[in-house]
Protein backbone atom coordinates (compact mmCIF):
# COMPACT_ATOMS: atom_id res chain seq x y z
CA UNK A 1 0.00 0.00 0.00
CA UNK A 2 1.60 3.30 -0.87
CA UNK A 3 2.51 5.10 1.69
CA UNK A 4 1.17 8.71 1.06
CA UNK A 5 -2.05 7.65 0.53
CA UNK A 6 -1.78 5.30 4.36
CA UNK A 7 0.05 8.92 5.72
CA UNK A 8 -3.33 10.84 4.10
CA UNK A 9 -5.94 8.46 5.42
CA UNK A 10 -4.63 7.96 8.85
CA UNK A 11 -4.49 12.32 8.94
CA UNK A 12 -8.04 11.89 8.35
CA UNK A 13 -8.90 9.36 10.68
CA UNK A 14 -7.92 12.19 13.27
CA UNK A 15 -9.92 15.55 12.27
CA UNK A 16 -11.38 17.73 14.20
CA UNK A 17 -14.73 16.61 15.27
CA UNK A 18 -16.40 19.96 14.86
CA UNK A 19 -15.23 23.21 12.84
CA UNK A 20 -17.06 25.52 15.86
CA UNK A 21 -20.50 26.52 13.95
CA UNK A 22 -22.15 24.57 16.86
CA UNK A 23 -20.05 24.56 19.91
CA UNK A 24 -23.01 23.08 22.27
CA UNK A 25 -23.79 20.12 19.37
CA UNK A 26 -22.90 17.06 20.60
CA UNK A 27 -19.77 15.04 18.67
CA UNK A 28 -20.63 12.17 16.52
CA UNK A 29 -18.98 8.64 18.18
CA UNK A 30 -17.75 6.55 15.02
CA UNK A 31 -18.54 2.83 16.86
CA UNK A 32 -17.97 0.77 13.48
CA UNK A 33 -16.32 1.42 10.40
CA UNK A 34 -16.74 -1.03 7.34
CA UNK A 35 -13.80 -1.60 4.91
CA UNK A 36 -12.34 -3.99 2.00
CA UNK A 37 -9.60 -5.21 0.62
CA UNK A 38 -7.87 -7.60 -1.54
CA UNK A 39 -5.17 -10.15 0.31
CA UNK A 40 -3.25 -11.95 -2.71
CA UNK A 41 -1.36 -14.96 -2.66
CA UNK A 42 1.01 -16.93 -4.85
CA UNK A 43 -1.91 -19.58 -4.55
CA UNK A 44 -4.97 -18.64 -5.94
CA UNK A 45 -8.01 -19.13 -5.13
CA UNK A 46 -7.76 -19.73 -1.18
CA UNK A 47 -8.50 -23.01 -0.58
CA UNK A 48 -11.17 -22.06 2.64
CA UNK A 49 -11.82 -25.30 3.90
CA UNK A 50 -7.93 -25.81 4.85
CA UNK A 51 -7.49 -22.15 6.05
CA UNK A 52 -10.53 -22.99 8.52
CA UNK A 53 -8.96 -26.50 9.46
CA UNK A 54 -5.57 -24.55 10.24
CA UNK A 55 -6.58 -21.08 12.33
CA UNK A 56 -9.06 -22.25 15.35
CA UNK A 57 -12.33 -20.06 15.33
CA UNK A 58 -13.22 -19.30 12.26
CA UNK A 59 -16.57 -20.01 10.72
CA UNK A 60 -17.17 -21.41 7.63
CA UNK A 61 -20.08 -23.36 6.38
CA UNK A 62 -20.12 -23.04 2.19
CA UNK A 63 -23.42 -23.98 1.42
CA UNK A 64 -24.97 -21.14 3.69
CA UNK A 65 -22.30 -18.35 2.79
CA UNK A 66 -19.68 -17.95 0.10
CA UNK A 67 -16.96 -16.29 2.72
CA UNK A 68 -15.39 -17.55 6.10
CA UNK A 69 -16.08 -15.39 9.27
CA UNK A 70 -12.83 -14.46 10.76
CA UNK A 71 -13.05 -13.39 14.15
CA UNK A 72 -9.41 -11.46 15.57
CA UNK A 73 -8.91 -9.84 18.72
CA UNK A 74 -5.96 -7.35 18.42
CA UNK A 75 -7.67 -5.45 16.99
CA UNK A 76 -10.91 -6.30 17.99
CA UNK A 77 -12.16 -6.61 14.00
CA UNK A 78 -14.55 -9.53 12.06
CA UNK A 79 -13.36 -10.30 8.35
CA UNK A 80 -14.98 -12.31 5.94
CA UNK A 81 -12.75 -13.67 3.80
CA UNK A 82 -13.53 -15.18 0.06
CA UNK A 83 -11.80 -17.37 -1.73
CA UNK A 84 -11.21 -15.08 -4.78
CA UNK A 85 -9.16 -12.82 -1.94
CA UNK A 86 -11.45 -10.67 -0.98
CA UNK A 87 -11.95 -9.16 2.35
CA UNK A 88 -14.89 -6.88 4.41
CA UNK A 89 -13.57 -5.97 8.06
CA UNK A 90 -15.76 -4.73 10.56
CA UNK A 91 -15.94 -3.65 14.26
CA UNK A 92 -12.66 -1.14 13.29
CA UNK A 93 -13.12 2.46 15.01
CA UNK A 94 -11.17 4.09 12.11
CA UNK A 95 -9.20 2.85 9.03
CA UNK A 96 -6.09 2.21 10.34
CA UNK A 97 -8.04 -0.20 12.65
CA UNK A 98 -8.89 -1.95 9.32
CA UNK A 99 -5.49 -2.01 8.04
CA UNK A 100 -3.71 -3.14 10.89
CA UNK A 101 -6.25 -6.26 10.85
CA UNK A 102 -6.09 -7.02 7.70
CA UNK A 103 -2.33 -7.33 8.16
CA UNK A 104 -2.99 -9.21 11.43
CA UNK A 105 -4.82 -12.16 9.06
CA UNK A 106 -2.06 -11.91 6.33
CA UNK A 107 1.00 -12.43 9.16
CA UNK A 108 -2.03 -15.39 10.51
CA UNK A 109 -2.56 -16.82 7.14
CA UNK A 110 1.48 -16.25 6.78
CA UNK A 111 2.39 -18.23 9.41
CA UNK A 112 -0.31 -20.98 9.05
CA UNK A 113 0.22 -21.93 5.37
CA UNK A 114 3.77 -22.37 4.98
CA UNK A 115 5.25 -21.63 1.75
CA UNK A 116 2.94 -19.32 0.18
CA UNK A 117 3.27 -15.52 0.03
CA UNK A 118 0.18 -13.15 0.77
CA UNK A 119 0.47 -9.43 0.34
CA UNK A 120 -2.83 -7.32 0.90
CA UNK A 121 -4.12 -4.57 -1.39
CA UNK A 122 -6.63 -1.52 -1.99
CA UNK A 123 -7.83 -0.76 1.98
CA UNK A 124 -10.93 1.05 1.46
CA UNK A 125 -13.89 2.55 3.68
CA UNK A 126 -17.21 1.69 2.64
CA UNK A 127 -19.33 3.02 4.98
CA UNK A 128 -19.43 4.61 8.53
CA UNK A 129 -21.63 4.40 11.82
CA UNK A 130 -21.67 6.49 14.35
CA UNK A 131 -24.21 8.04 16.84
CA UNK A 132 -25.27 10.77 18.81
CA UNK A 133 -27.36 11.40 21.50
CA UNK A 134 -29.22 14.87 21.62
CA UNK A 135 -30.17 14.10 25.96
CA UNK A 136 -33.71 15.79 25.23
CA UNK A 137 -33.87 15.09 29.55
CA UNK A 138 -36.82 13.52 31.36
CA UNK A 139 -40.06 13.27 30.06
CA UNK A 140 -38.55 15.19 26.64
CA UNK A 141 -38.20 13.87 22.86
CA UNK A 142 -37.59 14.20 19.55
CA UNK A 143 -40.69 14.74 17.68
CA UNK A 144 -40.48 12.09 15.09
CA UNK A 145 -44.41 13.35 13.55
CA UNK A 146 -43.30 16.74 13.04
CA UNK A 147 -40.24 16.42 11.37
CA UNK A 148 -41.69 14.02 8.93
CA UNK A 149 -44.61 16.20 8.51
CA UNK A 150 -42.34 19.07 7.61
CA UNK A 151 -39.68 17.28 6.01
CA UNK A 152 -41.50 14.09 4.37
CA UNK A 153 -39.87 14.52 1.05
CA UNK A 154 -36.57 13.50 2.49
CA UNK A 155 -37.55 11.34 5.42
CA UNK A 156 -38.83 7.52 5.48
CA UNK A 157 -41.00 6.93 8.72
CA UNK A 158 -43.67 4.00 9.39
CA UNK A 159 -44.14 3.96 13.26
CA UNK A 160 -45.54 0.73 12.88
CA UNK A 161 -43.17 -1.08 11.05
CA UNK A 162 -40.19 0.93 12.95
CA UNK A 163 -39.78 3.16 15.66
CA UNK A 164 -37.28 5.66 13.64
CA UNK A 165 -37.18 8.13 10.65
CA UNK A 166 -34.65 7.72 8.07
CA UNK A 167 -33.49 10.95 7.37
CA UNK A 168 -31.96 11.40 4.07
CA UNK A 169 -31.04 15.08 3.50
CA UNK A 170 -30.14 16.49 0.00
CA UNK A 171 -26.74 16.46 -1.35
CA UNK A 172 -25.65 15.24 2.26
CA UNK A 173 -23.09 12.64 2.34
CA UNK A 174 -24.82 10.44 4.99
CA UNK A 175 -28.16 9.47 6.48
CA UNK A 176 -29.72 9.48 10.03
CA UNK A 177 -31.33 6.89 11.84
CA UNK A 178 -33.46 9.35 14.37
CA UNK A 179 -35.04 8.28 17.22
CA UNK A 180 -37.81 9.55 19.92
CA UNK A 181 -35.33 8.84 22.41
CA UNK A 182 -33.06 11.68 21.07
CA UNK A 183 -30.52 9.17 19.35
CA UNK A 184 -29.50 9.96 16.48
CA UNK A 185 -27.28 7.20 14.20
CA UNK A 186 -24.97 8.39 11.27
CA UNK A 187 -24.39 6.07 8.36
CA UNK A 188 -23.18 5.70 4.82
CA UNK A 189 -20.30 7.77 5.38
CA UNK A 190 -17.32 7.48 3.22
CA UNK A 191 -14.58 9.38 5.29
CA UNK A 192 -14.70 10.48 8.98
CA UNK A 193 -15.26 14.50 7.17
CA UNK A 194 -18.18 13.51 5.84
CA UNK A 195 -19.80 11.64 9.33
CA UNK A 196 -18.51 15.09 11.29
CA UNK A 197 -19.36 17.66 8.74
CA UNK A 198 -22.74 16.02 7.53
CA UNK A 199 -23.66 16.32 11.19
CA UNK A 200 -22.95 19.25 11.99
CA UNK A 201 -24.58 21.10 8.37
CA UNK A 202 -27.80 19.13 9.62
CA UNK A 203 -27.58 19.80 13.62
CA UNK A 204 -29.73 22.68 13.55
CA UNK A 205 -32.32 21.30 11.28
CA UNK A 206 -32.68 18.06 13.66
CA UNK A 207 -32.29 20.02 16.68
CA UNK A 208 -35.37 22.41 16.11
CA UNK A 209 -37.66 19.08 16.85
CA UNK A 210 -36.33 18.34 20.04
CA UNK A 211 -39.29 18.65 22.67
CA UNK A 212 -37.91 19.46 26.18
CA UNK A 213 -39.64 18.54 29.14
Amino acid sequence: MRKRKYTALCAEDTAPASTGLFPDAPVPVIHNVVSTAMIESSSMPLRLEDIREMIPGTCYYKKRFAAMTIRLHKPVCTVLLFSSGRMVVTGGKCWHESVCACIALRRLLQQRLVGSDFRVRQCCIENIVAHVELNPGKGGRLDLDAMYAQLNVHCTYNKRMFPGLIFRPTASPVVFLCFHSGKIVITGGKSTTDVYRGWEKMYSVIVAFLVRS
